[in-house]
């Protein structure tokens, strides 16, 4: 006689093999095009090193599952699209990366050992940075740059981005971010590039 299972048990084991696969998804530096990498000094002034700060999320798309913005506008959280690690330090890893690309020799990556000496810090607030399900990506963020903890005249940017994937799929839209992410950080290498030299 085969031995009875539980009937909670079994509704357990039945969920169990119905539950989708989930998908785990990391965003990745774009390699920046040819002629945008500015040398890492001016003239004979040294540069002090610039460390990205952990960057601030709204608190409802700093989550662990991937979010749509549907077309109410309400938040669609994925059930089986997932984000391979904490969204803030993915976005901040990933600006670190594409900025010390651009910025040679400037950027302390984070989990790199900070020189001595001064530094710059940069201080990103992104506001929204989604798609909807269609596709659509956008990221809207703040940004300035400080100095012994004092914002750098003329080193700060408020930037709207808007691309569109090929479709609201999440193998589609992460690349997508990925790309708006390296589009604020173009603005970002230019006005540092550019900032006044005073």
């Amino acid at each position: 006689m085969s031995p009875r299972i539980p009937a909670f048990l079994l509704v357990l084991l039945l969920s169990a093999c119905g539950s989708p696969q989930t998908h785990y998804f990391s965003l990745q530096a774009a390699s920046p095009p040819d002629g945008t990498v500015v040398p890492a000094e001016y003239g004979s002034r040294h540069v002090p090193p610039i460390v990205v700060r952990r960057v601030i999320l709204p608190a409802s798309l700093d989550r662990l599952s991937i979010v749509t913005v549907g077309a109410q506008g309400q938040l669609i959280i994925s059930d089986r699209n997932r984000w391979a690690s904490p969204l803030d330090g993915m976005v901040q890893q990933t600006i670190a990366s594409d900025l010390a690309a651009r910025l040679p020799g400037q950027v302390v990556l984070p989990g790199d050992p900070r020189p001595p000496g001064q530094k710059r810090a940069l201080a990103v607030t992104i506001r929204s940075f989604a798609s909807d399900t269609h596709g659509n990506v956008a990221l809207e963020a703040d940004w300035f740059l400080l100095r012994d903890g004092t914002p750098i005249p003329g080193v700060t940017g408020s930037k709207t981005i808007k691309l569109h994937a090929a479709s609201g799929s999440a193998d589609n839209v992460v690349p997508a971010m990925a790309r708006a992410l390296s589009e604020l950080t173009k603005d970002i290498a230019d006005k540092i590039q550019h900032r006044p030299k005073t």
